[in-house]
């Protein structure tokens, strides 16, 4: 028993490394500055609550406070996971890097160390500084329980699922080192695909929420549930009785607070949001009831009856396999040095070529042509060049035009659900509001990933130069700062032009099948839409969304790249860039898309210019502008004419401000390099 825990002490607490990281870096002024930062961020949220939500005065109710609290709470709750998810990896990407510079790992296999203190020292030494700044933050939610309104479970549970994806995230940095594959590189592919997984998974719960069995759509399995049966027949008279005087009608569905709309998923445990929004006791978003699950299996019990406890078991038990193949794997150096992939022997030169493929021996290769600016041709023809790279770009790009395709033929065929209903008043939704709905989340996830891809890659431009060593060694050349610095926006956007590609295309693909529609007097392309204006016949998309959209994405990804590209040169560190231009941009959409959203449907003229410059209620107000925009269905070529007008204001301001970056980066290049290299 006392080598039992002499061995676990030495594994955990006891372990040299943790030692290390944890006496050293609470010493560190940033790490300090950090954790004031962040609890300085915390209580100007709560105070901004307070005050929106009623919650400060001489006449404030308990249930008015109560209800301000368990806002806040929720926010910030959300606002944790996702910091988490998109903050946490560029940590481990700092941990990497500095490893791979100065080869820790290697040296660390020479000390008595075992592999698997090793593999959890340097697990532990990355969450450290995650973990002590989420429990920096406890205190302070502690005060939200004397508010009422947010229970304590709630708290402990959004602060394990906020530490339970930190673990994820850093066995599988811890991984990528062991594997000598951990670079910058990786680690922001990896960010963008779990980006991607969290706004995909997201989206296809919401639509599976909307799908409401009714008594037409009710299979044999489900009638042979009598509970079920009784519930729906029950709420088919009910609802019955109390439309007969309607004049719309709603599908029949479970009784309230038993509805599958407010039912979790089978997505919810593999969620983090989703499994933070069923364990915040949201009364629209509940697991089922054990008597619901009474004939199903245990596990299947378990899974969807308590959505937190699975994503726990799985989070550790992923964490586990990785961190036990790094253990198993950390001191097979050089395994798979030299010869390259046997497979790829067998395919032809060219193509070796192609993907870059190198298989040993002496690398020949025909001479390259060089554009007139070798950095922009550095940057758009050499960045990620690797075989797993390029194949991954093509691949993305022939699925999102896949999808849009699968998509439009889907719609023209009727093949689309039609007993999806909406989760607000139980509703169901037609063919072209379903069409709508997946088009625009569509879209959303491209323009999300093609932005990530230009912060991420934008912010270690020159960073990632100076930390390895280049930026001196360019900086000797005839080279210019204007050179260098249009050289590299140039780069960077040709770099991104495939990314791009994908959600222009989307919608080019769609206006394209909506105008030939209208020249060949589909039904399919119109609907009819109600309003304050009364009815109107109009078609399911604008048709010119396929030119405005792009004068406005273009645009603000060019913004990213130039913010990115400005705090690149003035931090020292890519994660020191990284965490500058996030919150930057992430403002600017939130607060565009809250003013814009605002004033749309209300000020006739200024409401859409204002509303362009969010990307995300900017497409959507392009895509379907007769019920988003104030007077456009009887405004007739005004109301077109407007949308023009507000697209490209929109992309004018963009571009002024990327033209105004870069000329103050060109005139600060100099100041900036000097500062950083005698820093």
């Amino acid at each position: 028993m006392h080598a039992l825990y002499r061995w676990l002490w030495q594994l955990g607490p006891g372990n040299p490394m943790v030692i290390r990281v944890v006496q050293g870096g609470s010493r560190r002024p940033r790490h300090l500055w950090a954790r004031m930062a962040y609890l300085g961020i915390l209580i100007l949220i709560m105070i901004i609550g307070l005050l929106s939500g009623s919650g400060l005065g001489s006449n404030v109710s308990m249930s008015e406070l109560a209800r301000s609290g368990a806002a806040i709470f929720s926010f910030i709750a959300y606002s944790q996971v996702i910091a988490v998810c998109l903050i946490a990896p560029l940590f481990m990407a700092s941990a990497i890097a500095s490893e791979q510079s100065g080869q820790t790992f290697n040296i660390l296999l020479t000390t008595p160390l075992s592999n698997m203190q090793i593999v959890l020292g340097s697990l532990l030494g990355r969450l450290f500084f995650i973990l002590s700044l989420l429990a920096s933050g406890l205190p302070l939610f502690s005060i939200l329980l004397l508010f009422g309104g947010v229970p304590i479970g709630a708290i402990f549970a959004a602060f394990s699922i906020a530490a339970l994806v930190a673990v994820v995230v850093g066995s599988v940095a811890v991984t990528l080192a062991v594997l000598r594959k951990g670079g910058r590189k990786a680690v922001f592919v990896f960010i963008i695909a779990v980006t991607g997984y969290l706004i995909t998974s997201y989206a296809a719960d919401r639509m599976i929420r909307q799908i409401r069995p009714t008594a037409a759509t009710l299979s044999v399995a489900d009638a042979a549930d009598p509970l079920l049966a009784n519930e729906l027949n029950a709420d088919a008279l009910a609802n019955t009785n109390s439309n007969s005087s309607a004049t719309t009608s709603k599908a029949p569905g479970l009784s309230a607070g038993r509805s599958p709309t407010g039912q979790t998923t089978w997505l919810t445990p593999l969620h983090p949001f989703l499994v933070l929004q069923a364990s915040l006791n949201d009364p629209g978003y509940q697991p089922p009831t054990p008597e619901e699950l009474v004939n199903k299996p245990w596990w299947l019990q378990t899974y969807l009856g308590k959505p937190l406890t699975t994503f726990t078991a799985l989070s550790l038990f992923i964490s586990f396999i990785l961190l036990a193949f790094s253990a198993i794997r950390l001191r097979a150096i050089g395994a798979a040095a030299g010869g390259g992939s046997g497979w790829a022997r067998w395919l032809p030169a060219s193509l070796r070529r192609k993907l870059r493929l190198d298989l040993g021996g002496e690398r020949r290769r025909p001479p390259r042509s060089v554009s007139r600016n070798p950095i922009a041709w550095r940057e758009s023809h050499t960045r990620g060049n690797a075989t797993a790279a390029i194949m991954a770009r093509v691949a993305y790009f022939l699925i999102g035009i896949g999808i849009a395709f699968v998509l439009i033929a889907f719609y023209h065929a009727g093949l689309l659900p039609t007993n999806m209903g909406s989760i607000s008043d139980g509703s169901l939704l037609d063919q072209v509001e379903i069409f709508r709905f997946a088009l625009v989340t569509l879209l959303l996830l491209e323009l999300g990933v093609a932005a990530m891809i230009a912060i991420y890659t934008s912010a270690g431009c020159v960073s990632g130069e100076r930390e390895d060593g280049t930026l001196d060694l360019m900086l000797t050349t005839p080279i210019t700062p204007r050179f260098y610095i249009w050289g590299k926006l140039r780069g960077l956007i040709g770099f991104l032009a495939l990314f791009l590609a994908v959600p222009i295309v989307t919608i080019a693909m769609v206006c394209a099948y909506v105008v030939i529609g209208m020249l060949l007097q589909w039904p399919e392309v119109y609907t009819t839409y109600y309003g304050t204006f009364g009815q109107i016949h109009a078609p399911i998309i604008l048709p010119e969304a396929a030119i405005l959209l792009p004068m406005v994405l273009i645009p603000f990804v060019a913004l990213c790249v130039a913010w990115g590209m400005n705090f690149s040169l003035k931090r020292k560190t890519v994660l020191g860039a990284v965490l500058c231009v996030l919150p930057a941009v992430a403002g600017l959409v939130v607060v565009a898309g809250l003013c814009g959203g605002g004033v749309v449907n209300n000020i006739p003229l200024i409401g859409p210019i204002i509303n362009a410059f969010s990307p995300t209620t900017g497409m959507i107000m392009l895509l379907e502008p007769w019920t988003r925009v104030s007077q456009f269905a009887t405004s007739g070529m005004t109301g077109h004419i407007i949308l023009i007008i507000a697209a490209t204001l929109a992309g004018l301001g963009y571009s002024l401000f990327v033209y105004l970056q870069i000329n103050k980066m060109v005139k600060d290049f100099d100041k900036n390099i000097r500062e950083l290299s005698g820093a």
